[in-house]
């Protein structure tokens, strides 16, 4: 972990938003997989291991009383990633498609909007909101690229049942 820290921070481009490369996802990759030949792992491997320290180190800096040992090897991203003490700070990972989710100061995703607590604290929630609950928290788990696609599907399934619908009603 110790190299990946190192080569990561070599490429400016995967860590800070003010990069003016930061939004070009081919030179992103081609760098995540410069690294990953590298390491003797794929790109996208390492991809997921950077993410999986990053957030580690992001939960880290929120309870520091918690000892991590690649703590003080990450501090050299901390003024790049967004945490509520310090707002004028970059994240380390914006938004920067449609196909991410938005992402709130303390770099996660909002778990609900306030628009769909306040109809569900006043109906009352049935078997299909709770449904509908346990696959937004599945998709979470995945990465922005495919809850991007995920989402397109559902969107596609529910465009498909209305003109369905539609049709069997003017009949």
């Amino acid at each position: 972990m110790e190299r990946l820290i190192e080569l990561v921070e070599k490429n400016q481009l995967l860590y800070d938003s003010a990069h003016p490369d930061f939004k070009n996802n081919t030179k992103r990759n081609q760098i995540w997989d410069q690294i990953g030949l590298e390491l003797g792992e794929s790109g996208n491997e390492i991809k997921k291991k950077w993410r999986s320290m990053r957030d580690t180190f992001a939960k880290h800096m929120k309870t520091p009383s918690k000892p991590w040992i690649w703590a003080d090897a990450m501090e050299r991203f901390r003024p790049y990633m967004s945490h509520t003490s310090e707002n004028e700070q970059r994240e380390c990972e914006p938004a920067v498609s449609l196909a991410d989710e938005e992402v709130s100061a303390d770099g996660f995703i909002p778990r609900a909007t306030s628009s769909f607590t306040s109809v569900t604290q006043n109906r009352g929630s049935d078997a299909l909101d709770m449904l509908f609950l346990a696959y937004a928290e599945a998709v979470r788990q995945y990465g922005p690229r495919r809850r991007a696609i995920i989402k397109f599907k559902i969107a596609q399934v529910f465009m498909e049942e209305e003109l369905a619908d539609v049709d069997e009603t003017s009949q």
